[in-house]
C-alpha cells in the first residue's frame, strides 16, 4: 500500500527529530538545530520539535530565536491539552 505524501513527510520529519536529539547529546548542537529545523519544516504540526529547538537557542543564549520558534509552535497548533503539554 503506497504511503501518502503527508505520511512520508511525517516519517522524515521525526528522522530529522530523531538525528537532533543524537546530535544534541554529542554535544553537537548546531547539527541538532539544523535536524530540528528540517524537522518542523517538513512537519509542522509535530509538536514534539519546537520544545528540543528552542532549549538548544536557550542554551546559546539565543533568546530572540527561541521565543519565535515558541511563539510559531503556538500560532500553527491547535491549543489542546496534548499540545499544550508538548510545548512547555
Amino acid at each position: 500500500m503506497p504511503e501518502s505524501c503527508a505520511q512520508i513527510e511525517r516519517t522524515c520529519a521525526a528522522y530529522h527529530f530523531l538525528l537532533g536529539v543524537v546530535n544534541e547529546r554529542q554535544l553537537d548542537d548546531q547539527v541538532a538545530l539544523t535536524h530540528y529545523t528540517r524537522a518542523i519544516g517538513l512537519s509542522p504540526y509535530e509538536t514534539y520539535c519546537y520544545p528540543r529547538l528552542a532549549a538548544v537557542y536557550l542554551v546559546h543564549k539565543r533568546y530572540r530565536e527561541a521565543a519565535q520558534v515558541v511563539r510559531e509552535g503556538y500560532c500553527l497548533l491547535p491549543l489542546n491539552q496534548d499540545t499544550a503539554e508538548s510545548l512547555y
